[in-house]
């Protein structure tokens, strides 16, 4: 139970950083533009 639990979160984590790249990435490119 505690690990499923553990590997949920590290998949959220993942995805939520994943995330925060791309939105980084289209920051930069509003920039530069």
């Amino acid at each position: 139970m505690l690990k499923k639990l553990l590997l949920i979160m590290l998949l959220f984590q993942t995805i939520l950083s994943s995330a925060q790249v791309k939105t980084a990435k289209n920051i930069n490119y509003a920039g530069n533009a």
